[in-house]
């Protein structure tokens, strides 16, 4: 009688009876209701609608140079490949290897790794290193970082296209999905 007392209307809804105990029929239930809900939730918030939002980034795409100008593409010359994967919430992996840099060649000219923050769905910067420059690995004490912003243009839903924009005078750059010019 007791329990009746204190807490009314949560008696009204949850009845105690003389055979029922208040922790397993009054207090159990919502309790495991709750954490239900709120694991749900958390999954498709963090976890589900990150994945939809910026795993549509993840493909592997052709290197195009942009011109001094900034408004022209050679899309006869690529200059390499890269690939985008996505690891979790609003971060992604680049590995960036251009294979032509004033004369074509198949070999490796420059090779970068790095992480991608996306701040938006279409906005983000990357934090990178290189690890092959000029076509030798870089040795254990040297050391080459960068920063590039990245922006996508997903108003075309055919074909996606990544610009890659150096902050340290390293160009632009386009990342075109291979196989679609």
């Amino acid at each position: 009688m007791y329990m009746k007392n204190l807490f009314p209307l949560w008696c009204e809804y949850f009845p105690i009876t003389e055979d029922s105990s208040f922790i397993t029929d009054g207090l159990l239930v919502p309790i495991i209701t709750s954490l239900v809900a709120t694991g749900i939730v958390l999954l498709i918030t963090e976890i589900l609608i990150p994945y939809l939002k910026f795993n549509n980034l993840s493909n592997k795409y052709d290197i195009y140079w942009i011109d001094k100008e900034g408004d022209e593409i050679d899309f006869n010359k690529p200059m390499g490949e890269a690939e985008i994967k996505y690891l979790r919430k609003n971060k992604l992996e680049i590995t960036h290897k251009q294979t032509m840099h004033d004369n074509y060649t198949e070999k490796i000219d420059h090779q970068w790794k790095g992480t991608i923050s996306m701040e938006t769905s279409e906005y983000g910067t990357i934090a990178f290193y290189f690890t092959i420059l000029w076509g030798k690995p870089l040795e254990k004490n040297k050391h080459r970082m960068g920063f590039k912003r990245v922006v996508y243009n997903n108003v075309n839903k055919d074909m996606k296209i990544v610009y890659l924009i150096g902050e340290d005078g390293s160009g632009k750059e386009v990342l075109i999905v291979k196989n679609r010019v």
